[in-house]
């Protein structure tokens, strides 16, 4: 996510412990996080 493979950059990481750490959500994957209700979507309850 840091645009970054060098041995210096990835040796800081991980003695940070930043690879423990979830990777944060660019702007197009957080629009999908927060989805509305529609009424053409069933849900799990639907193929059961």
């Amino acid at each position: 996510s840091i645009n970054s493979a060098s041995y210096q950059s990835i040796t800081s990481i991980l003695k940070q412990g930043l690879d423990q750490f979830p990777l944060p959500l660019a702007d197009d994957e957080r629009d999908l996080t927060d989805l509305p209700a529609h009424t053409n979507v069933r849900g799990p309850h639907y193929y059961h």
